[in-house]
């Protein structure tokens, strides 16, 4: 599955921090698939963020494996109310991130694959 079926979605952006992947930010908003990639409307109204294409199958995951992937209570408590509701999360590696809601640490165990890939490792 393309970005397309992203398209309509309330999804949460996982941003992290290229290099330093500690500094995690996260935004929801409705997905619009283009031909540049995915465009998210922030729910605040803020400008929209323009992600590459993602193949949902392989590059995003479910709400309900967020919990599992938390280092951080803290942050999981910034971001738990902002990722009610969403549809799909979709982590991805940025440098600078773009203004959205700070969460340090928020996944516990990242692995950075061959080919650009992310792997996120469950702890809970």
């Amino acid at each position: 599955m393309n970005s397309a079926a992203l398209d309509g979605q309330r999804i949460l952006v996982i941003f992290l921090n290229a290099s330093d992947s500690h500094e995690t930010y996260v935004l929801a908003g409705k997905g619009r698939a283009g031909s540049s990639g995915l465009e998210v409307h922030p729910d605040d109204g803020g400008a929209p963020v323009t992600l590459p294409p993602v193949d949902v199958e392989k590059s995003s995951f479910g709400p309900e494996m967020l919990p599992r992937l938390i280092g951080r209570d803290d942050s999981w408590q910034a971001v738990r109310d902002v990722a009610h509701g969403v549809s799909r999360c979709v982590p991805t590696l940025v440098s600078p991130p773009p203004t959205a809601i700070h969460a340090p640490d928020l996944i516990a165990n990242l692995v950075g694959g061959p080919n650009g890939e992310l792997f996120l490792m469950q702890v809970r």
